[in-house]
């Protein structure tokens, strides 16, 4: 089903999406599934430069669940790598004040 998909084919799908009868919530969750669905065999890139060209798909996108799980995900890892060089710097100083070899290589 999705061997030789490309980006405009998922806006194509997006917008069947967009012109059911269903409600925004909807619309949203079947969008996010769907980019998900994609990503199976696209870059993650390369659909959402083909989502940005559609505003009312990529809003009903951003508002997904998906999205949003992906956004924190992003803020989770983003505070990790923010403590994983934290404490490379603290090690760091450590190191320094206590005359030992600089942990860079």
């Amino acid at each position: 089903m999705m061997q030789g998909m490309i980006p405009e084919a998922v806006v194509k799908v997006a917008q069947k999406f967009v012109e059911t009868p269903l409600g925004p919530e909807q619309r949203s969750e079947f969008i996010g599934q769907l980019v998900v669905l994609a990503g199976v065999q696209l870059a993650e890139e390369e659909i959402r430069a083909a989502l940005r060209r559609h505003p009312m798909i990529d809003e009903l996108w951003n508002a997904s669940s998906v999205a949003q799980a992906l956004r924190e995900e992003g803020r989770v890892e983003g505070r990790v790598e923010g403590l994983r060089d934290v404490a490379r710097l603290a090690l760091e100083q450590v190191r320094v004040r206590l005359g030992l070899a600089s942990c860079q290589q």
